[in-house]
């Protein structure tokens, strides 16, 4: 047969082929994200939910991961049969095996990437791609994330994109991986081969909540790199002192002199000063400042990070369209700078997508690819966003694959 399917079951400890047993394969392979896969089969009668799953066609491996959830049925009747669902995920599912605790400054993304699969390993390599000339980063935190949200937050920074391929291989590319061999058309002129099912083509044009040629980017809370300073004179008869912000790394100081600080936490305090953070205030804890006595309160103040960017081309030919993106793991200016300079380029302008089925199996993910559909008007490169193959096996095996691209605009 010339596909096989073969499981690692690590309570059985061997694997086991269940060629013979499979009804149908789906597999969609994604960029920005991971590939999944629908295994129908009958009459397995074991459970085999966190198993490996390998599937090749022809010799080639077109699948490689792990059966997430299984679902049984009875079905057939009076004859009864076993008919088992299978739903797993790629080698992608590594990346959520490890959290990553670590901050990155002034780092171009691959080395932060290059830096966190040495220090993380989880079996996933690098492709040669990442050491490319990634954009330089000024600061991020990761807090106890998991390594694949790690890898998205830097493509949603950067406007890169992502996949782990089925030999276990990450990718990490600004716009497209190259440019494919094949060529789809619907039509033979110019020597061109038809290789595409014209009542499968969906062409769609996107003006919605995924277009915006103004974005604004609000992050988290965070302390501002700068310190403000606050200046009283004692009068006697004061102990507690409004505070204009909410004050992080306090220092306190009498006439130049520095006195000790912590926050309040409700109970007696061996300091000179507790300060409120969500009240904004400064309080001396020996009672009032004494008369004639200067009181310089030196803090970073928490500020929330938003920043915007326009496409004022787009603007002046659509009108505004605006988008917010909020992500509260963008801590700082720059962060913030980068990830809207990435949504701009992203949405700044019409998107269209197209998704057909092929009768062309030499299509890859990641590589972009000429289309040439004369009826529609269509004769550009488009990138491979997506593809989906089905494989029906109960007799002969029959395969299709359909394809989703995004067209390519500069």
């Amino acid at each position: 047969m010339a596909m096989e399917v073969a499981i690692y079951d690590y309570d059985l400890d061997e694997t086991i082929s269940v060629t013979e047993r499979v009804q149908s394969v789906s597999i969609k392979e994604t960029i920005d994200g991971s590939a999944s896969i629908d295994v129908a089969v009958i009459n397995l009668y074991e459970t085999h939910a966190m198993s490996d799953i390998a599937v090749t066609y022809k010799g080639a491996a077109i699948f490689v991961g792990v059966i997430e959830d299984q679902t049984d049925e009875l079905r057939g009747g009076a004859q009864l049969y076993r008919f088992s669902t299978w739903k797993g995920t790629d080698r992608s599912l590594k990346l959520q095996n490890r959290v990553v605790n670590r901050i990155y400054e002034n780092k171009k993304a691959a080395d932060i990437i290059t830096d966190i699969f040495t220090r993380y390993p989880c079996g996933i390599t690098l492709a040669s791609n990442v050491g490319a000339n990634t954009p330089l980063i000024e600061r991020v935190d990761f807090m106890y994330l998991p390594l694949i949200d790690c890898v998205q937050q830097l493509a949603e920074i950067t406007g890169y994109r992502w996949y782990v391929d089925q030999d276990s291989t990450l990718h990490f590319f600004q716009t497209d991986e190259g440019t494919g061999s094949t060529v789809f058309s619907t039509t033979t002129a110019g020597g061109l081969t038809r290789n595409i099912h014209k009542d499968t083509i969906n062409l769609t044009t996107e003006i919605n909540d995924k277009t915006a040629n103004r974005v604004w980017v609000i992050g988290s809370q965070s302390s501002s790199p700068n310190y403000t300073d606050q200046y009283w004179t004692g009068d006697g008869r004061n102990d507690i002192f409004t505070v204009a912000f909410t004050p992080n790394y306090p220092e306190v100081y009498e006439n130049g002199v520095k006195k000790t600080v912590e926050v309040d936490k409700g109970s007696p305090s061996d300091k000179d000063y507790v300060y409120g953070k969500k009240d904004k205030y400064l309080k001396r804890v020996a009672g009032p400042l004494p008369n004639g006595v200067q009181l310089h309160f030196r803090y970073r103040p928490t500020i929330q990070i938003i920043d915007y960017f326009e496409d004022a081309v787009s603007i002046r030919k659509y009108g505004i369209y605006e988008k917010a993106v909020k992500d509260k793991q963008i801590t700082e200016k720059m962060a913030a700078r980068a990830r809207g300079r990435a949504e701009l380029k992203r949405r700044s302008s019409k998107v269209r997508t197209m998704s057909f089925e092929t009768l062309d199996h030499n299509v890859k993910r990641g590589l972009k690819y000429r289309v040439v559909i004369p009826e529609l008007d269509v004769d550009s490169y488009w990138l491979c966003k997506s593809v989906t193959t089905t494989i029906s096996a109960p007799d002969t095996v029959n395969v299709t694959k359909t394809v989703e691209f995004e067209e390519v605009t500069s």
